[in-house]
């Protein structure tokens, strides 16, 4: 009974404060509304409607902070529509809009941290929080409003990803700005490659929301189509690498590899790896339309026409720099597609009509420290185990067998054997002719050795013995030897049999060979030991061709299949 009436009595004090806290928000709304009222506003009265809106935004913080539903509070700045109206009001404010801006800013943000469910569902907060970032555009040289604009748009950015049916309302609501506006995306992109903790935090929400276009192909197209992002991704990496300097302070004179504690001692390296690295994971997990476009302008916007010139400089500290740069940068790179683009670059570029891997390549001659960077570099590229470099920097040059001796060259010319293996394992399937009646005899001949006394063992016979003729059998076999009589018939037979050919080139689950020999009698098909026989035959093919498809699947130079199977002679079985 006690228990009861305390419980009870909890319930009406919690609603006893609920109620005390609504009449609290009424008063203060009142307040902020007789001062809308006024034709003219001073100082004195933005300082008054601030103090009332702060109330007021932290009751509904309390509230939001308490429960996982709305509550009355939420419900009454939702029907009031109190956030959007006291937008527009500062609308009317142009003298003071900046110091509107901002304490709306630090409303959000404080109501966006510490709500426990999703207050952007409703569309009373998500519309004025949309308005006032949009209209922050014009007020980004202030560096306060930047600040708490940036940490609203990351918080936005993580309840997108959150709950992505809000990109609905992102687009439905800035409708009459056209459909290529995206005002949370656009407001992030000028601060793609700000230094800082407003930069890190900007990259922050640009990395949520490519992450968000890989499963949205609408949003990436909307990103390639209707947004700046890629060119200034990419042109800012060439206003950054021109910053760099020009020449290279290391502590050991000998050695010209950057380190990670040697770049991040200069502000502006540190700023460009910060850069490329955030170029790396856009390209890792925005969807690939964004990736094509972000290497496309990478490629032509920086490395041809910035870092490639930056190679070829006459001065040598400009040039040992920029090499070490190169060096550091194929260092950093993990993801492939950015990693070739780099690669491209280097082997096929021309700057000036002069190739850029032949002039890297000329400099290790150098007995200077531009020769001991450019080392450097090749042992970078070489470790990265890429087929072209290996081609380009060390195969060409061998394949030509330049460094053997001429009377040796021919003991190496042919180094492709797996393919001759393939034509060995094809050249025994077997084809057959209209006179299929071998067949039976074949299938006897083999019962009759299967039951003869010699096939079986005896103890008198030396297991080494009997193991060393399996051996000579299995050799025979794959060496393709034919014995004299089997030759000879074979021979005076090739000319006046037409073979047809029971596999076709693609899978086959039934075969029917009494189509493939309408001439033949009934009886012939029709009986289990020939139809058996055929059908082993025909598995006896399909083995042989799969051995053959593993042989290509090994060899240095692969081949056509379809040309292996129509030109090389298949072995006729006739007697």
């Amino acid at each position: 009974m006690t228990l009861h009436w305390t419980r009870h009595r909890s319930a009406e004090s919690s609603d006893d404060e609920i109620s005390v806290e609504l009449a609290v928000l009424r008063q203060h709304w009142k307040q902020i509304l007789q001062i809308f009222q006024k034709p003219l506003i001073d100082q004195d009265d933005i300082s008054c409607v601030l103090s009332h809106f702060q109330h007021a935004v932290t009751l509904l913080t309390d509230e939001v902070a308490s429960q996982d539903r709305p509550g009355p509070i939420l419900l009454y700045f939702v029907g009031e529509a109190i956030l959007d109206t006291f937008f527009v009001w500062s609308l009317s404010c142009p003298e003071y809009a900046s110091e509107l801006k901002y304490h709306q800013l630090r409303c959000f943000e404080f109501l966006l941290s510490r709500s426990q469910h999703e207050l952007l569902f409703h569309k009373q907060i998500f519309k004025p929080l949309l308005n006032l970032l949009r209209s922050c555009e014009s007020s980004l040289s202030l560096d306060l409003i930047e600040k708490h604009m940036i940490v609203v748009l990351n918080q936005v950015c993580v309840s997108i990803t959150k709950s992505p049916e809000l990109l609905e309302f992102c687009f439905d609501i800035s409708a009459e700005h056209g459909p290529s506006r995206f005002v949370i995306f656009s407001l992030l992109i000028p601060f793609v490659h700000r230094d800082g903790l407003a930069g890190q935090q900007a990259r922050d929400a640009l990395l949520l929301i490519m992450q968000l276009s890989n499963r949205n192909e609408h949003i990436a197209r909307h990103i390639v189509e209707n947004t700046n992002f890629c060119p200034i991704l990419a042109t800012g990496l060439s206003a950054l690498y021109s910053d760099l300097p020009h020449r290279l302070s290391t502590n050991n004179d000998e050695c010209f590899i950057l380190t990670k504690k040697e770049w991040s001692e200069s502000p502006a390296l540190a700023q460009f790896m910060n850069s490329l690295q955030f170029s790396n994971d856009v390209i890792q997990i925005a969807h690939p339309t964004i990736g094509h476009h972000l290497l496309q302008y990478i490629y032509h916007g920086f490395l041809v026409p910035v870092l490639g010139p930056s190679i070829h400089q006459n001065t040598m500290d400009e040039v040992i720099a920029a090499t070490a740069y190169l060096d550091l940068f194929l260092r950093t790179i993990h993801e492939p597609a950015l990693l070739k683009v780099f690669l491209k670059f280097i082997l096929c570029a021309r700057i000036d009509e002069i190739s850029l891997l032949d002039t890297l390549i000329q400099r290790i001659n150098y007995n200077t420290k531009l020769g001991l960077v450019s080392l450097g570099l090749f042992y970078t590229l070489i470790n990265l185990n890429c087929e072209d470099i290996m081609y380009r920097l060390i195969f060409m040059y061998l394949i030509p067998c330049r460094h053997v001796m001429c009377s040796q060259r021919r003991h190496i010319s042919d180094v492709e054997i797996y393919g001759k293996n393939a034509e060995r394992f094809l050249s025994l399937i077997p084809s057959f002719s209209n006179k299929n009646i071998f067949i039976l005899k074949e299938f006897d001949e083999m019962q009759r050795r299967a039951r003869s006394p010699s096939r079986t063992r005896s103890k008198s016979v030396e297991p080494d013995k009997e193991r060393s003729s399996k051996r000579s059998r299995i050799l025979d076999f794959f060496r393709g030897r034919v014995r004299p009589s089997d030759q000879t018939d074979k021979n005076s037979n090739v000319h006046n049999q037409s073979h047809i050919s029971f596999i076709d080139k693609t899978s086959m689950k039934f075969i029917n060979i009494r189509d493939h020999n309408p001439t033949n009698s009934i009886h012939e098909w029709d009986d289990p030991k020939t139809r058996n026989i055929a059908y082993c035959a025909v598995i006896f093919n399909e083995f042989l061709k799969e051995l053959a498809a593993i042989t290509l699947e090994h060899s240095v130079q692969q081949f056509d299949d379809d040309q292996i199977f129509d030109d090389i002679l298949p072995i006729s079985l006739m007697l």
